[in-house]
């Protein structure tokens, strides 16, 4: 119950006697005065105690960051300085402004609402930025970062601190946003695209000349060839008809580009080759009878990783900067909202169309050369090495847990394959 409000009685032949109000309750009370100060005096300390439960302070009487704290905005102050390209070391004003005014750009056909519970307007965001500039340069210095969150605390400390939560929440946003870099332009799927594109080209000719030993004779995979182990990757360089190549290059380059210029070559190619081991060791134990060849294993696993990247980082999609080529361009920024539903309604479009498809071509007696285990096991394979190993912004401690049990899925799944590929 809290105190609202105490007044002495009227009555004067006794002076200690109090009307006290009590919130919720609504009746009067008679009380000692002292105990209504001691009331009033606990319950100013509980209001501290719940806004920061450790707070030190320094000689001076300033709020005192601890190593973790400062660790990790040190960490969110370098991911802000890779937004700005202007100057190393420090964030421009100017650049913060801009992103978060095309962020809350209400004008913006991508727009579904403001970055944070309550948005914060962009006179006031100005001004809280430029204090943070103590210098008067236009720039922002981790010192600076550190003297800010100082005051807060000590602000958050004697009271309500509503408007610099609002402004660290912001900062936060810029920080983990999905950053997409135009250069280094992804090179390994252009280069995936562009070799398999040249050994199409090279099969179409040697068949126009009669050669009957082409040479994806050597790449594709074969059950009875498994001791030639290449083989269980380079297939995924061949294809042998117009509809198949064109089908897997388009959608190779749609979900592969964007993966890329995101996640990093690195990433995204180890995905792309575990996806196409994953098929090729899985048709020999489900599919013994198809020889395989194209790129629908690595394609499969890129779709899926999509969904990887959405379970890991959901929330901090919600806002999306896209990096210039020119590193002296200020970045530009998006509201991410809209796009990450319609990249998830796609991807899940996409699994119950081409599921459907293949029960329809497995079960209705029609022909099909497609090994669709390996489509299957090549997008299993997509979303548990995601979930290993693609970017997650903000570690939450069930994602820890997930990747995990990802990680344990992922060995026992590929050493079961593995072994049964070695004795069978």
């Amino acid at each position: 119950m809290d105190v609202v409000n105490y007044q002495k009685c009227e009555n004067e032949g006794n002076e200690d006697c109090f009307l006290v109000e009590i919130e919720g309750v609504g009746i009067e009370c008679i009380i000692d005065e002292d105990i209504i100060k001691k009331i009033v005096e606990d319950k100013d300390n509980l209001l501290r105690s719940e806004n920061n439960t450790n707070v030190e302070f320094d000689e001076k009487h300033d709020a005192v960051l601890d190593d973790e704290e400062k660790q990790e905005w040190k960490n969110i102050f370098l991911k802000l300085d890779e937004v700005d390209t202007t100057r190393q070391g420090v964030v421009s004003i100017e650049v913060l402004t801009k992103i978060i005014n095309q962020l809350e750009d209400k004008r913006s056909l991508f727009h579904l609402g403001p970055q944070t519970d309550k948005k914060i307007e962009r006179e006031e965001f100005s001004k809280q930025l430029l204090a943070l500039d103590e210098n008067k340069d236009g720039y922002i210095s981790l010192d600076e970062l550190y003297e800010f969150l100082k005051r807060r605390k000590r602000i958050c400390y004697m009271r309500s601190c509503s408007k610099e939560t609002r402004m660290i929440e912001y900062l936060k946003v810029v920080a983990f946003a999905k950053k997409i870099k135009k250069w280094p332009p992804p090179l390994f799927i252009l280069l995936c695209s562009f070799v398999q594109l040249a050994f199409f080209i090279l099969y179409k000719v040697q068949i126009s000349q009669d050669q009957f030993d082409t040479t994806d004779e050597y790449l594709l995979f074969d059950r009875d060839k498994r001791n030639e182990v290449w083989r269980y990757i380079t297939y995924s360089l061949i294809h042998r008809d117009y509809e198949h190549v064109l089908a897997n290059l388009v959608l190779q380059l749609l979900v592969g580009l964007p993966l890329e210029s995101v996640h990093g070559a690195a990433r995204i190619s180890c995905i792309y080759v575990f996806g196409v081991l994953g098929g090729s060791l899985a048709s020999v134990c489900f599919d013994p009878e198809y020889n395989l060849w194209g790129a629908s294993g690595g394609v499969y696993s890129l779709i899926a990783a999509h969904l990887s990247t959405l379970i890991l980082n959901w929330k901090e999609d919600s806002a999306i900067i896209i990096n210039r080529a020119r590193g002296s361009k200020t970045a530009h920024a998006i509201d991410g909202k809209l796009f990450r539903i319609l990249q998830l309604l796609a991807v899940v479009t996409f699994a119950l169309l081409d599921t459907s498809y293949a029960f329809y071509r497995r079960y209705s007696g029609q022909y099909s050369s497609t090994s669709y285990v390996a489509h299957l096991v090549g997008s299993l394979t997509g979303l548990m090495v995601g979930l290993i190993i693609l970017k997650d912004r903000i570690e939450e401690p069930w994602e820890k847990h997930m990747k995990a049990t990802s990680w344990t899925c992922f060995c026992a799944t590929f050493g079961g394959f593995i072994l049964w590929n070695v004795f069978a």
